[in-house]
């Protein structure tokens, strides 16, 4: 039988207390929803915003319309930043009024049509000068230089960089990872499968940019019939020279060919650094040449090698197959129609 006696309020302080709280938790609920990164990242940012604004004497928290338009502005024309970057800067003082619970300025209409305008402007300014975007690294450029790669290293060091570089460029193109992700890439975030239905190198990932809830996933790289080149081999061979390591797979290594134990991951500007040196040492033009190569350049290997784009999609795990078209826009038309024996 139901109790049918009126329950006795609670005190007003005790559900102002259980307000709070329910506050707080969605709060950290919300911080939680966000790689550690995208914090780091807004972090840099909210200082920067402050340091604007202290110089030009306003307030930044509850800051106005006319406060973030201006802070767009200086971005876009005293730093020279990408429309993409000044949304990141932008998103990052709205985290910051919602955390403190303050009324965040960057919904209004005025902000979101000073970022389309500077967006547009950017765009065009594109269309004018040509998009400049990083060439395709081809399979064929890949061989010439892990093949090179130890012949312009100072001597003593040819074994041990030339075996970092050579992994390092294998596997950064057969896996298709983002430059971040290959460079940050830990020992324990690789299973070596030597034997069994799949032979190759499966990698294990976390939160990334298009996993920010930590899901995980999985990119497995194939061995290659060609020895020269194949991740698998190479990578096994580096993991067994750098044993002592802790920690990440791709480290520094000093002058004189040694390696700390408790050596420190690779930069994305010294895997960029890695891939244009040994292009030069290999004879090929540098031109336009980037840590996205390797990205896109086995997008351009997937597609020539008869698999469908969707595939493509999968491996490069973009969300949206529109992204993955604008990697396979330099691909030379194919002479075999669509509709060639269907009647």
């Amino acid at each position: 039988m139901l109790d049918s006696k009126p329950r006795s309020p609670l005190p007003r302080e005790e559900i102002e207390t259980k307000a709070q709280r329910l506050v707080q938790s969605a709060q950290d609920t919300l911080r939680n929803s966000k790689a550690e990164t995208t914090h780091s990242t807004y972090r840099i940012w909210w200082q920067k915003f402050l340091a604007f604004a202290q110089e030009m004497d306003v307030e930044p928290a509850p800051a106005s319309e006319g406060t973030v338009i201006a802070f767009a502005q200086h971005l876009h024309d005293d730093q020279k930043l990408k429309a993409s970057s000044i949304r990141v800067a932008i998103s990052a003082i709205k985290d910051y009024h919602e955390s403190a619970q303050l009324q965040s300025p960057t919904t209004a209409p005025a902000v979101k049509a000073q970022l389309s305008a500077i967006r547009r402007e950017q765009a065009m300014d594109k269309e004018r000068q040509g998009t400049k975007k990083a060439r395709p690294l081809t399979i064929a450029e890949l061989k010439l230089m892990v093949c090179d790669c130890s012949k312009h290293d100072r001597p003593g060091t040819e074994d041990i960089r030339g075996l970092r570089d050579r992994a390092l460029l294998s596997l950064g193109l057969f896996s298709g990872l983002r430059s971040k992700e290959l460079a940050t890439l830990t020992r324990d975030q690789l299973e070596l499968c030597t034997s069994g239905e799949f032979i190759g190198v499966k990698i294990h990932l976390g939160a990334t940019k298009t996993d920010q809830e930590g899901k995980g996933s999985l990119v497995a790289v194939a061995a290659t019939s060609d020895r020269y080149i194949c991740p698998l081999r190479l990578v096994e061979s580096w993991m067994n020279a750098s044993a002592s390591v802790q920690g990440p797979l791709f480290v520094r290594i000093r002058k004189g060919g040694d390696i700390p134990t408790a050596a420190k991951a690779l930069s994305t500007r010294a895997v960029r650094d890695v891939l244009r040196q040994r292009a030069v040492n290999a004879g090929i033009d540098p031109e336009r040449l980037s840590t996205h190569s390797m990205r896109r350049g086995i997008a351009h290997a997937v597609l020539q090698a008869g698999r469908d784009i969707q595939t493509v999609k999968r491996h490069l795990r973009h969300k949206s197959i529109a992204t993955t078209t604008n990697y396979l826009d330099e691909i030379e038309p194919t002479m075999d129609p669509a509709t060639k024996g269907i009647a």
